[in-house]
């Protein structure tokens, strides 16, 4: 949860809605479940622990919010507090840099930008 979101729960019980213009990144590695089968678990597991420690730095350093991982898939969102300025580039500058960070990963990955409003 982003520590804007635990810190609004703390404090009043709930996080409200938002509606506002938001940038969010989904970030996967390619073909995760042909990894494990080719290379088991234990070994595609380890060969994402790079990419778990570079997604921690390359999103904070391009001013995104980790979300939390979803069936696989790394999110992370821009403007999601307030207003932004150039989210979405930010968002898919910060998609880049983490495919440039990706060379542990045998297939590469795949990253997707949304922008529009949230709730």
């Amino acid at each position: 949860m982003p520590g804007a979101a635990a810190l609004e729960l703390k404090l009043t019980g709930s996080v409200r809605p938002r509606g506002m213009h938001v940038a969010v990144l989904a970030y996967r590695p390619a073909a995760f479940e042909e990894v494990c089968e080719e290379q088991g678990p234990a070994a595609a597991l380890a060969g994402m622990e790079p990419l778990i420690a570079a997604f921690e730095v390359i999103v904070a350093r391009h001013a995104l919010e980790h979300l939390g991982v979803q069936g696989g898939t790394w999110m992370a969102a821009c403007g999601l507090f307030g207003p932004v300025d150039h989210a979405v580039l930010r968002a898919v500058d910060c998609a880049h840099d983490l495919q440039r960070s990706a060379q542990s990963w045998p297939s590469g990955l795949s990253a997707v930008v949304h922008h529009g409003h949230v709730v």
